[in-house]
């Protein structure tokens, strides 16, 4: 059965009933993990946390975190495996597949390409000589760890040379599903990957409130115009807000993110400078709330976390 005929399949995000937060941002390197590790770590002093890391191509959570992972299970599809007696080279699995993963040979079996296929089964629903049997691919993996006794972070990591991240997200969410059922988590942050592309739209999907993070720079402003369009898109989020992380990073470039805010109509929540202690917390997993929490950013992120603690508490 596929994540998407259960009660863990991505849809049901929509239903959580349980305050839910995604940290995103249509640029790279804007700060995005940092929001979320230092976020997760002030909400578990007095909640249940559950952080997951979405960006499957290079999650960093846990070394941010420096902490440890377990792998719970591998993200695993359908892949074709055919039964050369059976095959008539008909030619019609090459005719189906999109991927052009598949190569009718005349007079024998096709030959598979098995780094790209999507894993769609469309091949084996077009043969009709049973010439297809069931084979399983693996794209990425699931792991937990634990923070402290009130915070857990999950991951789904998208193995090497692998390009279906889409996959590796879907069941990461839905093992997302089955911790929250059996977990009493208060709060769920997520970390997607940058852009604004279709591996993003999965991660948002369902949550209420969202975080983009952008910095002052022509860049900065062209990508947080592209992941809003795509969060108004969705039509699902109840909260859009803005962070300006490395707010001082050039002079007046507070204006040209502000033109954004006003012309899409999402508030700037947080104004977050330049600072070395962000580095240094880095370099020693520890969150800089916790490590250096009378540094210029610590005392900006624990501002955030109080006006989003009056946001979704609503």
């Amino acid at each position: 059965m596929s994540i998407e005929d259960n009660k863990y399949s991505l849809i049901n995000w929509k239903n959580i009933n349980i305050p839910t937060i995604a940290i995103t941002g249509g640029k790279g390197g804007t700060g995005k993990t940092t929001i979320a590790i230092n976020l997760a770590f002030l909400f578990a002093q007095n909640n249940n946390v559950l952080l997951i890391d979405l960006d499957v191509d290079a999650p960093n959570t846990a070394i941010l975190l420096n902490s440890k992972l377990k792998k719970i299970k591998d993200v695993i599809n359908f892949l074709p495996k055919f039964i050369e007696d059976n095959c008539v080279s008909c030619g019609l699995c090459s005719k189906a597949c999109r991927e052009h993963a598949i190569l009718n040979i005349k007079g024998k079996a096709p030959l598979l390409l098995p780094e790209l296929c999507s894993g769609c089964g469309a091949c084996k629903l077009v043969c009709k000589n049973n010439a297809i049997m069931d084979d399983k691919k693996i794209f990425g993996s699931i792991h937990i760890g634990k923070i402290n006794e009130n915070f857990d972070l999950l991951v789904g990591e998208l193995k090497l040379r692998e390009a279906r991240s889409a996959e590796v997200i879907k069941a990461t969410k839905s093992y997302a599903l089955e911790l929250i059922d059996k977990n009493k988590y208060d709060i769920i942050i997520i970390d997607t990957s940058p852009g604004a592309h279709c591996d993003v739209l999965r991660a948002l999907y369902g949550i209420k409130n969202i975080l983009c993070v952008t910095e002052p720079t022509p860049f900065g402003v062209h990508d947080l115009e592209r992941i809003i369009k795509l969060i108004q898109h969705i039509k699902m989020a109840k909260n859009v807000k803005i962070i300006l992380n490395r707010a001082d990073l050039v002079k007046d470039g507070n204006k040209i993110i502000e033109n954004i805010s006003k012309k899409y109509f999402v508030e700037i929540i947080s104004r977050i400078p330049i600072d070395i202690a962000i580095l240094k917390s880095y370099s020693e997993g520890i969150p800089v709330v916790k490590k250096y929490p009378d540094s210029p950013s610590a005392k900006s992120i624990l501002e955030l976390y109080k006006k989003l603690e009056g946001i979704i508490c609503q």
